[in-house]
């Protein structure tokens, strides 16, 4: 099964909340370093990358599908570049396995654990 090509608000999303986790990153190593003049500067820069991510989320147009979270979340853990954030929060995923009926615990009650072993 192939999955859909990311829609143009997937990506402008996924890009905009990667900003935001670059500054906290940012943040993260000033406080470490002591450098608070950094820290401001990192502050204000999280704050309008921020207001930039809360208004492309915001902006969907109910006309079309709604933004697929699985789709920012595979962006961000692909690209997250050197922000600490983003790779603590979004670890690249090495494979995805399908729910199945032979994966899914709930459709084969006997692949459950026995709790009395």
């Amino acid at each position: 099964m192939s999955v859909a090509a990311p829609t143009p608000q997937e990506v402008r999303i996924a890009e905009r909340y990667l900003s935001t986790l670059a500054d906290v990153s940012r943040c993260a190593q000033a406080v470490r370093d002591g450098d608070w003049r950094r820290l401001a500067d990192a502050a204000d820069d999280l704050c309008r990358r921020a207001a930039l991510l809360a208004e492309g989320a915001g902006k969907h147009d109910h006309t079309q599908a709604t933004p697929r979270s699985e789709v920012v979340v595979n962006l961000v853990a692909s690209h997250h570049g050197r922000s600490q954030a983003a790779r603590l929060l979004h670890p690249p995923r090495s494979a995805t396995v399908a729910k199945t009926a032979m994966t899914d615990p709930f459709t084969h009650p006997g692949a459950r654990p026995n709790p009395d072993r």
